[in-house]
């Protein structure tokens, strides 16, 4: 298994950017982070981000057969 968390284009260099987070070359979720916080405060945020991202993947599903 591999989880590749990679800077999208744009964003500042030295401030907030866009990262985009794959597993096994599927498209997870993005997520913003400081560039000037630390490795932590990024992979909490990625961490965040893929847990949320499957929340609303459940919602989705529940949604769509009427349980909730």
């Amino acid at each position: 298994m591999s989880i590749v968390i990679e800077r999208l284009p744009g964003g500042n260099h030295l401030g907030i950017c866009e990262y985009s987070i794959t597993q096994n070359g599927i498209f997870l979720t993005t997520f913003e982070h400081d560039r000037t916080d630390d490795l932590k405060v990024c992979l909490e945020k990625a961490a965040a981000s893929i847990e949320r991202g499957r929340w609303e993947k459940t919602g989705k599903i529940y949604s769509k057969t009427g349980g909730g």
